[in-house]
């Protein structure tokens, strides 16, 4: 059975006009306890649904936002009756730690033919505190990717290459596009790398690069495919409407001000200060010698793309002037 709970808030907080069917006296004695209220719902309806309908000792349960939160915290508490969890993961509430623990670094150097599974990538953060309570802030984290890849393979019963390859590269029509580490791909140019403070020649193996990333960014692509994939992305080809909406979403605590921008799910949303008329979605990343930055304006069709060997590039600067030459000062693509 999968529980997907749903939650009208992503706070804490009670208030009579977000459960306006609950008695005003419940609301405030547990205003601040939102999950301890929430869980034993959660609990009643399995029960019934077992008693009726003999639905499974296990669940798979997932959940965003608020229910991300709900579902974080049963997982935490009846962990005996989880077959797979996905708790928030695509908005970086829970407080999951990220993959770079001590150790990691040492691992794809010391050994960078031999292949990472999804697995070892989690087992150096298995025993590493949460950073902070579920749904109390927000905090990016590869490791989020990665148990959501080992969802989608739980619930398709298929690779996560495969799937990534039937539902978006195939239809999509994109031939440079695969996950590293899983396919292989059309020749790449290779280049000298750095990882950590280290340069290597350009014929270093890629192995356990690629694949300590896993789904949190072994894909391999060019500016073409991406361009494809976002315009596709936000002519609704991919995903629902309400979907993409979902993604669009801004997380609470995910907003910064150096660039404006914030965190959906799995999107960046960005305005730079210097052009006032666009707003960009996109997503940059890096893991150990390489480094990306995509952004899509979906007014303009208009997709923002560079990449790199070495993790200490800022790719900022490239950006805005990319940015000025297709829609000028005022931020308005020219007639």
């Amino acid at each position: 059975m999968v529980l997907a709970p749903c939650s009208f808030s992503n706070t804490n907080e009670l208030k009579p006009e977000i459960y306006p069917f609950y008695a005003p006296s419940l609301l405030s004695e547990w205003d601040g306890k939102r999950l301890d209220f929430d869980v034993p719902g959660l609990e009643a309806i399995l029960k019934t649904l077992k008693e009726r309908y003999g639905a499974a000792d296990k669940v798979a349960i997932t959940g965003f936002s608020g229910g991300g939160n709900l579902c974080y915290a049963w997982t935490m508490r009846h962990p005996e009756r989880v077959l797979c969890s996905a708790p928030a993961c695509a908005n970086f509430n829970p407080g999951i730690p990220g993959d770079a623990q001590p150790g990691f670094l040492a691992r794809i150097q010391g050994q960078p033919e031999k292949p990472l599974t999804p697995k070892e990538i989690l087992a150096f953060s298995h025993d590493v505190p949460p950073l902070f309570e579920p749904g109390t802030s927000w905090s990016y984290s590869n490791t989020n990717y990665v148990y959501l890849g080992l969802l989608i393979q739980k619930v398709t019963s298929m690779p996560v290459a495969k799937v990534l390859r039937t539902r978006i590269i195939q239809p999509l029509g994109l031939e440079d596009t695969y996950l590293a580490g899983a396919e292989e791909g059309p020749p790449v140019i290779r280049a000298p790398v750095r990882i950590g403070d280290r340069e290597f020649p350009y014929d270093y193996p890629y192995t356990s690069i690629v694949t300590s990333a896993w789904t949190a960014g072994a894909m391999v692509s060019s500016a073409a495919d991406v361009g494809t994939f976002f315009n596709a992305l936000f002519a609704g080809r991919l995903i629902s409407r309400s979907a993409l909406r979902e993604m669009r979403t801004i997380a609470p605590g995910s907003e910064a001000d150096d660039p404006p921008s914030g965190y959906g799910l799995g999107l960046t949303e960005w305005h730079p200060s210097e052009y006032p008329g666009v707003r960009l979605y996109g997503h940059g990343g890096g893991i150990s010698s390489f480094v990306t930055l995509a952004f899509h304006d979906p007014l303009s069709g208009v997709t923002y793309f560079a990449a790199g060997t070495d993790l200490g590039m800022d790719f900022k600067p490239t950006m805005l002037e990319m940015i000025g030459f297709i829609n000028g000062a005022d931020g308005r693509v020219p007639e």
